[in-house]
């Protein structure tokens, strides 16, 4: 039986993280597989294993299946064929919430097995408010700033190598945008349909409200690619442009990287801490990735063309200093770019209520939970709602088919010589979406990785971490 299995959302947010606790539990002598919570062998650990413990990137209550399998998102996780997992870690990727919005973002009818991990302590007090037992609820920090402390120096590629990769010139400056347009890239028709979902699972916002932040997001992508744009009609540098991990290139972004190619990059690849630690200055509009800026130690300034509502706004920046126009923009970036805590944009305050920085890394603190976890008695009363009649499903099949084809690229709708248009269409989803930039490695990152499991068992062995 399988000890620990970790199901990522988002390669490019978690996977680098994930893989400290995968090595850290495997060097203390547990069983650890990881993948993709819905492709890339996700089907094996399913219909085949049986883990003990799952850890996942969320707690929400979506359903996967509405109608044939009503499960939420961590049923999804821990159901198998063969049983239940005994228990469910949600690492909830994204914690950074304000107080009266902190709900909709777990499930609190899961908690008898299901525990959450807090980045920091107001995220605690948060779910102790919402009802949560204090025994469910583990103190870390965040694994995401383990990777820029200094006892992990080395772990991500020189500048010298991310340019020889991408094809960026190294003697220019480099400027990270990293972008939470995620709004902006999507359809008001798909907005309605994820607002409605946002709302079901109990997010107290409406309809209206989302589509406004939709639209202040349209405008202010807009505007912020135009200051871009006539920075570099007069200034040769590079800018890096990091979209989030759920978000398309809109006409703007494409403009600007067709007209600009030597000077305006779109890249999604590499955790954004590696893009942090090569860049010379960071822009953001509204990523918590701030938190990662202040803890490299660089400088940056925030661009919000527009007001946000306290919806969009992470509250990481509130009362911050905030850029509202060109040239404000502009004597930014001609400025001095060495970093100053004390000028830093957002108050230090509100990094440390969101984010505990511990002696320890988290991912020590969260492996050392883990190993006790593990040990705690099976809750008996737990039935997995997985079956062999959701094996046969239609829905599964034509599920499972997109599963088998990340995995292999054989093309089904070539070789049967029935149900081509479905495979096709199928094929077709699963190559126009996300998810295929987030279950193939590409052999750079297969490379990061055997860094982590190195500097995993070195830093252990020679004790620079706790």
């Amino acid at each position: 039986m399988l000890d620990f299995l970790i199901c990522y959302e988002h390669k490019a947010r978690e996977y680098l993280y994930y893989s400290l606790i995968r090595y850290e539990m495997q060097r203390r002598g547990y069983s650890v597989k990881m993948c993709h919570y819905s492709f890339r062998n996700h089907w094996i650990y399913q219909i085949f294993s049986k883990p003990k413990v799952v850890i996942g990137p969320w707690g929400h209550n979506n359903l996967m299946f509405p109608g044939e399998y009503e499960n939420t998102m961590v049923d999804w996780c821990m159901d198998t064929l063969r049983g239940r997992a005994d228990y469910y870690i949600n690492m909830q990727m994204e914690q950074v919430f304000r107080s009266d919005k902190a709900k909709g973002n777990v499930n609190l009818n899961t908690q008898e097995n299901t525990f959450n991990i807090c980045w920091g302590p107001l995220r605690k007090q948060q779910l102790l408010e919402m009802g949560f037992r204090e025994d469910r609820l583990l103190l870390t920090g965040a694994v995401h700033l383990d990777c820029l402390r200094p006892e992990m120096e080395g772990l991500y590629r020189e500048k010298s190598e991310i340019a020889q990769a991408y094809g960026l010139d190294v003697k220019k400056k480099w400027v990270l945008f990293i972008s939470g347009f995620v709004f902006a890239s999507k359809s008001v028709t798909m907005m309605k349909k994820e607002a409605n979902q946002l709302i079901n699972s109990g997010v107290d916002m409406s309809v209206e409200d989302i589509l406004r932040d939709r639209e202040v997001s349209v405008l202010s992508q807009y505007i912020i690619m135009d200051w871009i744009e006539q920075y570099l009609k007069e200034n040769d540098l590079i800018f890096i442009y990091r979209p989030h991990p759920g978000e398309f290139e809109t006409e703007c972004v494409k403009k600007v990287r067709m007209k600009y190619p030597h000077n305006f990059y779109l890249i999604r690849e590499e955790p954004v801490q590696q893009w942090i630690k090569v860049s010379n200055f960071i822009i953001l509009w509204n990523s918590t990735s701030v938190a990662e800026v202040f803890t490299a130690k660089k400088k940056c300034c925030i661009v919000q063309p527009f007001p946000l509502s306290s919806n969009l706004e992470p509250p990481l920046m509130d009362e911050g200093y905030v850029i509202e126009t060109f040239d404000e923009f502009q004597k930014e970036l001609d400025g001095d770019w060495t970093f100053d805590k004390d000028q830093f944009p957002i108050k230090k305050e509100n990094i440390y209520q969101y984010y505990l920085f511990d002696t320890c890394p988290a991912y020590i603190n969260i492996c050392d939970y883990l190993e006790e976890i593990i040990k705690l008695p099976k809750i008996s009363s737990q039935k997995s709602k997985f079956t062999k009649k959701i094996l046969l499903s239609k829905a599964y099949i034509r599920f499972r088919y997109m599963d088998f084809y990340c995995f292999t690229h054989i093309k089904f709708s070539r070789i049967f010589p029935f149900g081509r248009k479905k495979l096709a269409n199928a094929e077709l989803a699963y190559d126009s979406s996300r998810t295929k930039a987030d279950v193939e490695l590409s052999k750079d990152e297969k490379n990061l990785y055997k860094r982590a499991k190195k500097f995993v068992y070195k830093n252990r062995k020679e004790k620079r971490v706790c």
